[in-house]
């Protein structure tokens, strides 16, 4: 049976890749979990800190790590954030995405809200 084969074929070469990929997201839920909380903090904290900016709107406090804001420009200022070392994802000519975890403190927070404070002017 062909579709036989072409599961045991797919098996054999995505199988260890799979695990390993379940593995890594268990380690995940059982030691970064607890520490959610303080992702959503810092996508509130980048919130509260992005309404104060001139020429950004943000319409909802977010809920996850993710915060969503809009800026009329957002292109060419998510790529001028990245040449100061900030990353955020511009979604629409107006639409920026930026998202906070593991990697993310609140002093980066608080940095990252410098620069986009200082490409507002």
């Amino acid at each position: 049976m062909p579709n036989q084969s072409l599961y045991r074929f797919v098996l054999i070469l995505f199988g260890p890749i799979l695990t390993w990929i379940a593995a890594a997201g268990l380690f995940a839920l059982e030691h970064n979990a607890k520490r959610l909380g303080e992702d959503h903090a810092n996508a509130r904290r980048l919130a509260a800190g992005l309404v104060t900016l001139s020429g950004v709107t943000v319409e909802a406090l977010p809920e996850t790590n993710i915060t969503i804001f809009q800026r009329a420009d957002a292109p060419a200022w998510t790529e001028l954030l990245r040449a100061r070392g900030v990353l955020v994802s511009a979604f629409s000519s107006d639409t920026i995405r930026a998202v906070t975890h593991l990697d993310v403190s609140a002093s980066d927070v608080d940095q990252a809200l410098a620069v986009m404070r200082e490409a507002s002017r």
